[in-house]
């Protein structure tokens, strides 16, 4: 099953969309229908149309368009469904801002983006990808890169990684949020404290709070996980992770057993393992390589 890529589409402004959630839904399931045809049609792509999107087959990959109007997340409010706006809002607003604010990171530090690469395989490794999206380790990422007082910003994806464990482990979540603060955008600390001071006292908030220039008052990127159980183990893992990385950088011991440590997990608490076939994932990190058969001798390490 391959994970699809979202596309967002936004038409503009116009009186022709109805004022009914169930006719929106179905023009915009009309559109997609039309969508798919012509897509097919003129350019021979394969093509799966659906009632909330339309899937497109390229190379392997699969974009999922979606079709945003911004109608739609205010009749849902109005009606007081707020958790299905809030749902949308994620999926089409949010979403795309996200996107945009790590682009533009990632093309600030050269080593961002294999620094994001890492703390997605780590997590992998240790089972915590169904509990931290990828766009929350982004964000978390983001702001090792963009706040790192009182170092300097990383050089290299490997202490970028080590920036990335401390933070885990070393914040304190449950007494204040993280503000992921953007240098082109004004402050926002007073309406992300008021917000999750709000929240704490309604009991609502989650184990993280991570408030961003295009979201103050939420954490969107936070809504499926983690936990407070599954923050706890993740800082368990990071503090263990960055002592013996901090081991490695003392003993200058590069090598991969030193480094498989650090991406290997005690499967002691499972009662049913299955052994896959890493080459036949599609998301197998280094394209099915093991660490074990990785260069690692021609790590290069900087520290900051």
């Amino acid at each position: 099953c391959v994970k699809p890529i979202l596309v967002i589409m936004e038409f503009q402004t116009s009186k022709a969309w109805p004022d009914h959630l169930e006719a929106i839904a179905h023009m915009k399931t009309t559109l997609y229908i039309q969508l798919s045809k012509r897509l097919g049609n003129d350019f021979d792509l394969v093509t799966v149309p659906h009632r909330d999107f339309v899937d497109v087959h390229v190379d392997g990959y699969v974009f999922r368009l979606m079709i945003r109007q911004a109608k739609e997340q205010h009749l849902l409010v109005r009606l007081g469904r707020g958790r299905s706006a809030r749902q949308l809002e994620r999926l089409l607003v949010h979403t795309p801002m996200h996107h945009q604010f790590i682009k533009h990171v990632a093309a600030s530090c050269s080593s961002f983006s294999e620094g994001v690469r890492l703390a997605i395989h780590w997590c992998s490794s240790h089972m915590l990808t169904p509990h931290f999206s990828t766009e929350c380790i982004e964000l978390l990422m983001a702001y090792v890169y963009i706040q790192p007082l009182p170092y300097a910003a990383p050089r290299s994806a490997y202490i970028a990684l080590q920036r990335f464990w401390n933070l885990l482990h070393t914040f304190d979540w449950s007494l204040q949020p993280l503000l992921v603060q953007s240098p082109d955008h004004d402050s926002f600390e007073a309406d992300a404290t008021k917000a999750f001071l709000e929240e704490s006292r309604a009991e609502a908030v989650g184990a993280m709070f991570l408030a961003t220039w295009y979201c103050p008052s939420s954490s969107p990127m936070t809504q499926s996980g983690p936990d407070r159980p599954m923050l706890q183990r993740a800082q368990h893992f990071a503090k263990a992770s960055e002592t013996i990385f901090l081991k490695m950088m003392a003993e200058n011991a590069a090598d991969a057993g030193a480094w498989e440590k650090l991406f290997t997990t005690s499967l002691r608490p499972y009662h049913l393992l299955m052994d896959l076939q890493p080459s036949l994932h599609p998301y197998a990190p280094y394209g099915g390589q093991p660490l074990s058969q990785l260069n690692m001798s021609a790590l290069h390490w900087f520290v900051d």
